[in-house]
């Protein structure tokens, strides 16, 4: 799968997203899709939105949804911007545990 067919397939999840959770959709639509090898699985830096090709390939439609859920989460929450001086992998942990039971509580995507 070439990284077009990649990004088509993000795309068309963030519509999907977009139907069933439009504030969220929303928001995902105002992020940039870097899609390459810079992050293990994804990431965002709250402006871009960073995807693994090789770990997305693999992902589910649900899986890839509750993913992009995941990272649009961070930005709606402005954990990138709200980090500051705090230990970062402390601060990821932190912010992934407040970002997975939204998700768990509100969809039936899945976390891979």
């Amino acid at each position: 799968m070439s990284n077009q067919d990649l990004h088509r397939r993000i795309k068309s999840a963030l519509i999907w997203l977009r139907t069933d959770h439009p504030f969220f959709g929303t928001l995902a639509f105002h992020a940039e899709i870097k899609i390459g090898n810079v992050v293990e699985t994804a990431g965002t830096d709250g402006r871009f939105l960073y995807f693994n090709a090789e770990f997305v390939k693999g992902l589910s439609k649900p899986e890839l949804l509750g993913l992009l859920l995941h990272e649009i989460l961070h930005i709606a929450l402005l954990h990138p911007m709200r980090r500051g001086t705090r230990d970062p992998m402390g601060w990821n942990i932190a912010a992934d545990i407040v970002v997975n039971g939204i998700i768990q509580k509100l969809t039936s995507y899945q976390l891979p």
